[in-house]
């Protein structure tokens, strides 16, 4: 449930998989090797609004039927599925007051007036705070022994 956080959360990360499915359903698995993250708390407003921007490197661990694929196609599908597992944390941990992804001490050192006038209202700042933007840059390294398509 919490797989967006591997993206945001954890710099240290080696390498871990993402399965993707093509639009022939022919699975995809990709191997991350490198991810970087830029969290932003935007202050203004009643709630806190939070922009999240990835950027992430990858390549082909295992293409299997997959003939007709481009790089292209392939960092598409894996940009939008690593942004809906970081939205989809964010709400479950949000529903269960858990801030896997740092927000109060990046709010404490960036405002700290602000991150004191949320914290008078007695409620973890997670729940007051909402998923604004997520955007991922995805970059294929190589493809492996797999032939892709052109871009």
């Amino acid at each position: 449930m919490l797989q967006g956080a591997r993206y945001i959360a954890f710099d240290r990360m080696d390498k871990f998989p993402l399965t993707l499915t093509l639009e022939d359903s022919t699975p995809v698995t990709l191997s991350i090797i490198h991810s970087h993250s830029d969290v932003g708390v935007s202050t203004e407003g009643e709630h806190p609004k939070v922009r999240i921007r990835a950027r992430v490197k990858a390549y082909i661990a295992d293409a299997g039927m997959a003939r007709r694929a481009t790089a292209a196609a392939i960092d598409e599908l894996a940009e939008k599925k690593i942004e809906q597992d970081t939205r989809r944390s964010f709400d479950a941990a949000k529903a269960k007051e858990i801030d896997i992804y740092n927000l109060e001490e990046k709010l404490y050192r960036d405002n700290q007036a602000r991150w004191k006038e949320l914290m008078s209202r007695g409620k973890p700042l997670i729940t007051l705070m909402e998923l604004d933007e997520v955007q991922v840059e995805m970059k294929l390294v190589h493809s492996s022994s797999y032939k892709l398509l052109n871009r």
